[in-house]
């Protein structure tokens, strides 16, 4: 979601849906048809909401691409010591 102006108020109506509340949100603020589920939280009188998708599409482009990393391989335990170094 990308809102363009920053610092402006929106109202949004409040409604029921069956038993849950729900919000609907203005045209300037509403999240891309993909997204399927937001996450909110609460911070004192405030609900948070925000994308559950956590890097945007084009950000890995921003860096250039990230090359496949390698997978460290797994060395066997070395065998544990007694307690005395016996």
């Amino acid at each position: 979601m990308a809102v363009k102006k920053k610092n402006v108020e929106y109202r949004a109506k409040l409604f029921r849906n069956g038993r849950s509340q729900a919000i609907r949100l203005p045209k300037e603020l509403r999240f891309d048809e993909k997204e399927k589920e937001v996450r909110i939280r609460r911070e004192g009188n405030c609900l948070i909401v925000e994308s559950l998708d956590e890097w945007p599409d084009d950000f890995w482009k921003l860096f250039g691409g990230v090359s496949d990393l390698e997978t460290p391989t797994r060395r066997p335990l070395e065998q544990a010591r007694d307690r005395f170094n016996r």
